[in-house]
């Protein structure tokens, strides 16, 4: 099956009916090398995908690209299948994917804590995928399927970094996300900092438009 996957004298049908015939496998019985393929291609289409959001967010071309060659059906397929994969080497791969299909989200956020570092680093660091790991970091607390339940100072973690987003510059997708995660998490902090913007969203700096939106959510 790999064989004919990487081949690139396969059409691109082929390989759809392979994959079909691939996700029909149950998670734990798939061979190695069809697990590594799986894992393989979700890496690469991520870097395709980002490398296309960073060409296009230098100007370099002038919007960002969904799929790749004939990515369109097989790449859901791929991330599916991903999804069962339970070892925590596929961590970054949903986490990073989290802001594309919302099964990437449940599927990292079902890692617990063992997912958190990453959620927490994409946060920080790249604005284009903070509001879905933010998400993610919401199904930790409530899924009841997720593997390592998040302890006592990995939600101290979780606060301070949500509370981080409340304040000062930030992309208004994820000064909403953080605003809903805070409003829904019961935190006493959290709470008091919601109500306080809902009065004076001024220290949120930004366009004015989108900080009169912070403050009407």
């Amino acid at each position: 099956m790999v064989k004919i996957l990487e081949s690139t004298g396969t059409p691109a049908d082929v390989k759809l009916r392979v994959l079909y015939e691939v996700r029909k496998i149950k998670p734990q019985d798939r061979e190695p090398v069809l697990v590594n393929y799986i894992r393989e291609e979700a890496a690469r289409w991520q870097r395709y995908h980002d490398a296309g959001y960073k060409a296009w967010r230098d100007g370099k071309q002038t919007a960002v690209p969904e799929t790749g060659n004939d990515d369109t059906e097989r790449y859901p397929l791929i991330l599916g299948m991903l999804a069962g994969d339970h070892d925590p080497v596929v961590i970054p791969l949903l986490v990073g994917a989290s802001h594309i299909w919302a099964g990437a989200s449940e599927a990292a956020a079902d890692f617990g804590e063992d997912a958190l570092d990453e959620v927490i680093a994409v946060v920080n660091k790249n604005d284009n995928k903070a509001y879905a790991a933010i998400l993610i970091l919401e199904l930790m607390l409530e899924r009841k399927s997720v593997r390592k339940p998040l302890s006592a100072p990995a939600r101290a973690r979780v606060a301070a970094l949500i509370d981080s987003k409340l304040r000062g510059r930030q992309e208004l997708t994820v000064a909403l996300t953080a605003i809903y995660f805070a409003a829904k998490s019961g935190d006493p902090n959290l709470v008091a900092r919601v109500k306080q913007l809902a009065q004076d969203a001024r220290e949120l700096s930004g366009d004015p438009e989108e900080v009169e939106e912070l403050q009407r959510v």
